[in-house]
């Protein structure tokens, strides 16, 4: 697993972190059951501080993307093919999707480009 952080963007660290191993699992770059370095080691890896990896795997467990056990390392967790219920839906993907199609606009990118992006990253599977 490589994990790093671009000094142009401008999400929070530990979002970043999030976004970079959520990718890894989407694409298979991580299994399920795999291990996932300590905090410490991400920590040191990167340069910050233990406390933003630690909010990252945090928020990786409570959406289901890891497991956390007390002494053992995160683990990838298995992937669900039920999907999320409708509010989460709305919450971590549609609204998302809003801010997406709206920053789009404000950058002159015509809904046609706009599509033509979406479907260039959901190709990114296939490859």
């Amino acid at each position: 697993m490589i994990i790093s952080l671009d000094p142009d963007d401008t999400r929070p660290v530990y979002q970043q972190i999030i976004s970079c191993i959520k990718q890894q699992v989407r694409l298979g770059q991580m299994s399920p059951g795999e291990e996932l370095p300590s905090v410490r080691e991400v920590a040191e890896h990167l340069g910050i501080n233990h406390l933003t990896v630690h909010k990252a795997y945090t928020r990786l467990k409570e959406q289901g993307v890891i497991t956390l056990r007390l002494g053992q390392r995160a683990r990838i967790a298995k992937h669900t093919d039920e999907p999320a219920d409708h509010r989460q839906v709305i919450l971590r993907v549609e609204q998302p999707l809003r801010d997406a199609v709206a920053e789009a606009y404000h950058l002159g990118i015509n809904p046609d480009q706009l599509v033509q992006m979406l479907q260039s990253i959901l190709q990114e599977d296939k490859q």
